[in-house]
């Protein structure tokens, strides 16, 4: 499984998402607004809030639908 997530470095469910991830141990790569994207492609792009979070190339969405994703479907979270 591959997961993206794009944030900012001031984004509380950013910092929430990463948590979640790492409790897990689900290995993630992250793309820092500002940093590797601009703020004006990622919202021309992707989309205007963060977190971005996509597995394997399929945009799930931010912090609630991650949560919503575990509660429906685990077993995607869970390897």
């Amino acid at each position: 499984m591959h997961i993206l997530i794009y944030t900012k470095s001031d984004c509380p469910y950013c910092v929430k998402t990463k948590q979640f991830l790492r409790d897990k141990n689900l290995n993630y790569n992250e793309k820092v607004i500002g940093v590797d994207i601009t703020s004006e492609k990622f919202t021309r792009t992707i989309q205007a809030t963060v977190p971005a979070i996509f597995i394997d190339d399929n945009f799930i969405g931010g912090y609630d639908q991650l949560m919503m994703l575990n509660t429906v479907a685990p077993e995607i979270l869970n390897g």
